[in-house]
């Protein structure tokens, strides 16, 4: 966790009815422009101040509270985490005070029910563990440190947890790369929850934070790897029919720029991402360290993938056949829509006249035409122009 340069101002509390901010245009974002495919900051002079620290943001499932973490370079008691409440169209500035206990906090992120709140805090003396409390009344209670199965005596920091019970974090226990965090998941043995690294997710990059959806089919991940120079970037995978993890994608250029991009977050409509971006600059001999919350359209985050691989098809090597192709190859997390799919020979050019295919009915027509083996294209393309490809195999069957 990088800060320093940065400073802290006291907010009022929500509790006095003259703190709340009231605009009949307001919504569930307060009101503001929606942003496009060009990250804009997010609530200026108000979430994201200029001249201070801010890190990480999340909102409830049902869009009436929002938190996100402050840090603070010189007073360590003052990294907290703020909260807003909405009623109506009326927003509450930040406070502190929904969290008892609130020093050293920051990673703030709501379960996937809004009745359990997350969250990162550093001990004295030792280092970042997960914690995590109950949402009553509008404050987190009951708050607690997670099962050693996830807080070790190193660094974590990032987590999220699914609908049916997923849990993921960062850490960087594993003492063979001990500067760099890994993705683990929580799992139950007979002998009680252990962790284990999901190295299909991790690398030898430092990851450090990351988003999981409610539903478990897709986490961005943010990650220091050796390319484009940009140091910290956020990545997606998404996951598969089968529950295994895609090869991380970096995301577009127009969000991960040259600066640290970090502590991803998708709105509970799945339209916009939340990221923070921080900036570092010199000032004379003194290097100094901001970062605000932006947000962003889903639109070209999300694209097709293999969900549900299938293997090789046999067909009678002489008569003339049908197959009906699964209607969950490929995917899209997008609520969009609008893609559309094709198939063709693999260097994308059309079926030879013995081959049709209905992309309505799924239903692939034809004859083997004495080959021995038929190797077929399937490609999804969204709005954006974003693909994915799986290579239909099929073999003639001579018994």
């Amino acid at each position: 966790m990088l800060f320093t340069g940065c400073s802290l101002k006291k907010l009022p509390d929500t509790t006095n009815p003259a703190n709340l901010i009231e605009n009949a245009a307001a919504s569930i974002y307060m009101g503001q422009a929606l942003p496009q495919d060009t990250p804009e900051i997010f609530s200026p002079g108000l979430i994201s101040v200029k001249g201070r620290f801010e890190m990480g943001f999340t909102m409830s499932p049902d869009g009436k509270t929002m938190a996100f973490g402050v840090a603070h370079e010189s007073d360590t008691n003052q990294t907290q985490i703020y909260f807003m409440q909405r009623n109506g169209n009326r927003w509450s500035k930040p406070s502190t005070a929904a969290l008892h206990n609130n020093a050293n906090t920051f990673f703030p992120m709501f379960g996937p029910t809004g009745y359990n709140f997350y969250y990162s805090r550093a001990i004295p003396g030792a280092d970042t563990d997960i914690w995590t409390g109950m949402i009553e009344k509008g404050k987190v209670s009951k708050s607690s440190s997670l099962t050693p199965a996830v807080n070790s005596q190193y660094r974590e920091a990032g987590h999220g947890r699914t609908k049916d019970e997923l849990f993921l974090f960062t850490s960087n226990r594993d003492q063979a790369q001990s500067c760099c965090g890994d993705v683990y998941q929580l799992v139950s043995t007979r002998n009680g929850p252990r962790a284990e690294k999901v190295e299909s997710l991790s690398s030898l990059a430092d990851e450090e934070s990351l988003f999981l959806s409610p539903d478990g089919d897709y986490v961005i991940i943010q990650a220091w790897k050796p390319e484009h120079n940009t140091k910290h970037d956020l990545y997606i995978s998404y996951r598969t029919k089968n529950e295994r993890w895609t090869k991380p994608r970096r995301l577009p250029d127009e969000i991960n720029g040259k600066e640290i991009e970090q502590r991803p977050f998708v709105s509970p409509d799945r339209q916009y991402l939340f990221f923070s971006r921080m900036s570092i600059t010199t000032q004379g001999d003194q290097t100094l360290y901001h970062s605000d919350i932006f947000w962003v359209s889903m639109r070209r985050v999300f694209t097709p993938f293999v969900y549900n691989p299938v293997g090789a098809f046999q067909v009678n090597a002489v008569e003339d056949f049908t197959i009906s192709l699964p209607l969950d190859i490929l995917k899209n997390p997008s609520t969009l829509g609008n893609d559309a799919e094709t198939l063709t020979m693999p260097d994308g050019t059309a079926l030879p006249a013995h081959l049709s295919f209905d992309p309505k009915t799924r239903k692939l027509n034809g004859n083997m035409k004495g080959e021995k083996t038929l190797v077929l294209q399937l490609t999804r393309t969204d709005a954006e122009g974003q693909s994915a490809t799986h290579l239909i195999e099929i073999l003639a069957d001579n018994s």
